[in-house]
């Protein structure tokens, strides 16, 4: 975003997939098939944090209109819980909390880096950029 802001939002849409994955219990990740997977763990470890600190930012924007999941510590998003028509971008998590974004497919060979290294923020504007919300 120009002014280095994020816009934040107000969409129901996907509250409650938002909140599994911002939460303060055990972290619920939400996979494909499987549907809501729950990682009983008594103290998150760093990936759990970066997906917390994340998700807790993207929800608060416009990229609060898709429906959040993960994937192999990838942030993705999509139109409907369905995963239909999966977003051509992503944001890659890491322990020590740091980011790369991705355009292209999470799961496809076009996948281009747009931004390394990057803080929570920072990933969620690029996200938005990529995926032209802005």
């Amino acid at each position: 975003m120009s002014d280095g802001m994020l816009k934040l939002v107000e969409d129901e849409s996907f509250d409650e997939a938002w909140s599994l994955l911002v939460g303060e219990g055990p972290v619920m990740f939400l996979r494909g098939e499987t549907g809501l997977h729950a990682e009983q763990r008594a103290t998150p470890d760093g990936t759990e944090l970066a997906l917390r600190a994340l998700a807790a930012l993207a929800s608060r924007t416009v990229l609060r209109q898709f429906y959040p999941f993960t994937s192999m510590n990838r942030l993705c998003l999509a139109r409907s819980a369905s995963h239909q028509d999966l977003q051509p971008a992503c944001v890659a998590y890491t322990r020590d909390g740091t980011y790369w974004v991705y355009s292209g497919s999470p799961y496809g060979s076009d996948a281009r880096c747009l931004a390394e290294r990057v803080t929570a923020e920072e990933a969620v504007e690029v996200l938005v950029r990529a995926l032209g919300l802005d």
